[in-house]
C-alpha cells in the first residue's frame, strides 16, 4: 500500500479502498502482465530475499523489480503506483 508522505495524516486517504487497498492488487497484477509470470515470481523471491524480516519501501520494491526484470520500470511505477487514480492497462 502506497500513501504519499503528504497524506499520512489524512485518514480518508490512508483507508481509501479505491486508491489504497484495491489499487495495490491491480498494480501487482499489471506488473505480472508487463514482465511475464516467471520474472514476476523471480521479483517476489528477490524482494523477499533482500527485505524479508525487515521493512521495505515502495522504492525498494521498484528497484528490485527493475533489477530482476533487467530494465528500468520507473515509468510503470510512476504511472500505476505513484500516480493518481486507478491503473489502466491495455
Amino acid at each position: 500500500v502506497y500513501v504519499p508522505a503528504s497524506s499520512m495524516n489524512d485518514m480518508n486517504r490512508i483507508f481509501s479502498s479505491a486508491i489504497t487497498y484495491n489499487k495495490g492488487a491491480w498494480a501487482l497484477h499489471q506488473l505480472r502482465g508487463i514482465v511475464g509470470t516467471p520474472t514476476f515470481f523471480n521479483i517476489l523471491a528477490a524482494h523477499r530475499a533482500a527485505h524479508g524480516g525487515s521493512s521495505a519501501t515502495t522504492d525498494d520494491f521498484k528497484n528490485v523489480a527493475s533489477a530482476v526484470a533487467g530494465r528500468d520500470l520507473s515509468w510503470y511505477f510512476n504511472q500505476s503506483v505513484y500516480g493518481a487514480g486507478l491503473p489502466g492497462y491495455a
